[in-house]
């Protein structure tokens, strides 16, 4: 019996860092220092996420920074449902439109506890 570890069966792999560098995934911590900084983990987006807040706040940075913040802050304090001790969905109001979100804390790619906001129905 093989270790589901043994990387010998392992056909391919997309680490996180790959997927900032390709755009699926926004590095908020990176870019919005500000606002990440309500948790102590690395903070991504995913490009759904993140094209709510183009929506509504264009290139305007500041303006992109208070929804991003509302965002964060929301996961917090307003869980909808709890899905397992690692990921919750949560409501969050952007533009004029309540969005329901999902937080996930998980492994990085070296295995560190890293945050990542999705849709409620990404995976």
């Amino acid at each position: 019996m093989k270790s589901i570890f043994d990387e010998s069966d392992i056909i391919s792999t997309y680490s996180r860092a790959q997927a900032i560098s390709d755009g699926v995934l926004v590095d908020i911590s990176a870019n919005y220092k500000n606002e990440a900084r309500l948790f102590k983990f690395p903070v991504a987006f995913t490009q759904s996420v993140f094209g709510l807040v183009e929506a509504v706040a264009k290139d305007n940075f500041d303006h992109q920074s208070v929804i991003i913040w509302d965002i964060l802050y929301m996961s917090i304090h307003l869980k909808t449902k709890i899905l397992s001790e690692s990921e919750h969905l949560f409501s969050v109001l952007i533009g004029t439109q309540t969005h329901i979100l999902k937080a996930i804390c998980s492994g990085g790619d070296q295995g560190e506890p890293v945050l990542t906001f999705l849709t409620e129905f990404e995976d």
